[in-house]
């Protein structure tokens, strides 16, 4: 697996806004985070800013206007955040983590398939 930088809560929140639709702008993605977050647009671009500094946005000009897409995808994103989870919180194994995201309904089959590759890529082939 590609190594993929720290993501924080509040990056996560700007990934997860991306994913259901690439590109948007920064307007584009602050409406929707503000109902959630209650973030004024400086701290929307501020992050996003960041974020294409980390690697984790990529960030053209069109028209005028930065158009924002993720340079990881969601499966990725949520290795990072399934490691914290069954390491940190829960210290429990991935899969149990996995079978959670499976059975919330919120991630594909094939999404959930690539989540279980990455994270055995990632572990060296193992489940702790």
């Amino acid at each position: 697996m590609p190594h993929i930088p720290e993501i924080s809560a509040a990056e996560f929140q700007v990934l997860k806004i991306l994913w259901k639709k690439e590109p948007q702008s920064v307007r584009e993605v602050h409406d929707q985070l503000t109902q959630v977050t209650g973030w004024a647009y400086s701290t929307t671009k501020t992050t996003m800013d960041r974020m294409a500094k980390k690697e984790l946005l990529q960030r053209q000009s069109f028209h005028g206007v930065f158009l924002y897409q993720s340079l990881v995808s969601k499966s990725q994103g949520l290795v990072k955040w399934v490691r914290f989870f069954a390491d940190g919180i829960l210290e429990t194994d991935y899969s149990n983590v996995v079978n959670m995201f499976s059975q919330s309904g919120n991630l594909s089959e094939s999404e959930i398939e690539e989540l279980r590759d990455l994270l055995d890529k990632d572990n060296g082939g193992k489940n702790d």
